[in-house]
């Protein structure tokens, strides 16, 4: 299972309140309770018409979620596929289409429930509640997800316990909680705040902490250990291909091509997105292809230059071709997601807007890579009027 990620939401349009991030564990192996509940998400969202939503509507072989519904663009008018009310985006991250139903997390940021819609009748299936944060396997067998604990004040999160489950089971088979790294000096408290980004072969990668102390790290679930990458952060994560990914380096956006092995150790590979040129904005959504053998990532030709899809090889990181995104009018771009419908076709989410406000007009583009060519395909009506409240759901 591939996903995409927007980490860069959240560094954008809300500063997180947790405090320094730092490293011990303790460990458990219970099942969750609530696997079995069949308890519906209270929702607070109403859907709206599929025309409003979507002008002109083309058929699109994607889902996308807007405002709590997830809508199906293959039909024409798209059709309802669950109504999962208030989601915790930007944190928690995008619902993912599985053969078992829709998974996805609802509710207040950090405080989400982690559901699994059947694809039929049925009330969705509670996996988990606390979630901050969760991430889909590969192959889909796996799933993990985080929960973080505020401290007694209440103002920052001390602990965070990082759980792997079976999946659809939800059969918990590792957990630990993470107490953090002191990477400020011997006399800072270390704060456990750690969020889930993607799985990096059978290892997970995580955020932890925040400002000058917050790094990429890697839980590593069969040795109850999270080991931190230093002088990396996950902004620029979209997916991850066997043990590659794409992280940004320090507190900078330039997406720099890494592998993690086994022991969870980082390797650069001296190989970085958005060259010659090319903004470091470029590696935002940084998506391999299906088969891996390509990085899709999308962003600004220059700092004020015009939007491009950026398609990059991932040996080597040899730029392959930039491509222009049309539909824009030199408002500033923002692209959100990237998913990859074969190894030739992707289709990408983005906004345009101001820096002062949230961003609009939504709309989706659907690039060849053998063609080098993008078009709009759809534009989406809707203005939020806090977090972003658009995703591309994530699909097998």
């Amino acid at each position: 299972m591939m996903r995409s990620r927007r980490w860069a939401v959240a560094a954008q349009l809300a500063v997180m309140c947790f405090a320094v991030a730092g490293c011990s564990s303790t460990t458990s192996a219970t099942s969750p309770t609530s696997t079995a509940s069949t308890d519906a998400a209270t929702s607070t969202t109403s859907a709206a018409e599929p025309g409003l939503l979507f002008p002109d509507q083309a058929v699109l072989p994607v889902m996308v979620y807007v405002n709590g519904v997830v809508y199906d663009l293959a039909e024409t008018p798209a059709r309802q596929v669950a109504h999962i009310g208030q989601s915790a985006l930007p944190y928690a991250g995008s619902p993912i289409a599985t053969e078992h139903g829709l998974l996805a997390a609802t509710g207040a940021g950090y405080d989400a429930t982690l559901l699994l819609y059947p694809g039929d009748a049925r009330d969705p299936l509670v996996l988990a509640h606390g979630v901050g944060s969760f991430a889909l396997s590969e192959d889909g067998s796996r799933l993990a997800w985080a929960e973080p604990f505020q401290g007694p004040s209440g103002d920052a999160v001390e602990t965070t316990r990082l759980v792997e489950a079976e999946f659809p089971s939800g059969r918990v088979i590792h957990s630990m909680t993470f107490l953090g790294f002191n990477l400020l000096d011997s006399t800072t408290t270390p704060r456990g705040f750690a969020d889930v980004v993607a799985y990096v072969g059978d290892n997970v990668l995580v955020m932890t902490g925040d400002g000058a102390a917050a790094t990429a790290a890697v839980w590593i679930p069969a040795a109850d250990e999270v080991a931190a990458a230093l002088h990396y952060n996950t902004g620029g994560t979209g997916n991850s291909a066997g043990g590659r990914v794409v992280l940004w380096q320090n507190d900078g956006s330039c997406g720099q091509l890494v592998s993690i092995a086994a022991d969870g150790s980082v390797v650069p590979r001296g190989e970085r997105l958005g060259n010659d040129g090319v903004g470091c904005w470029a590696s935002e959504a940084a998506t391999f292809s299906p088969d891996g053998s390509m990085i899709a990532s999308a962003g600004t030709d220059g700092e004020a230059g015009p939007p491009i899809l950026l398609l990059t090889a991932s040996s080597g990181g040899r730029e392959l071709a930039r491509v222009a995104i049309p539909g824009f009018s030199g408002g500033y771009f923002q692209p959100y997601t990237i998913e990859w419908l074969d190894n030739e076709t992707l289709v990408l989410l983005a906004t345009e807007g101001s820096t002062a406000s949230w961003a609009l007009p939504w709309s989706i583009h659907r690039c060849d890579t053998q063609a080098l060519a993008c078009d709009l395909a759809q534009s989406i009506a809707f203005s939020p009027t806090g977090f972003y409240q658009v995703a591309l759901v994530a699909a097998p």
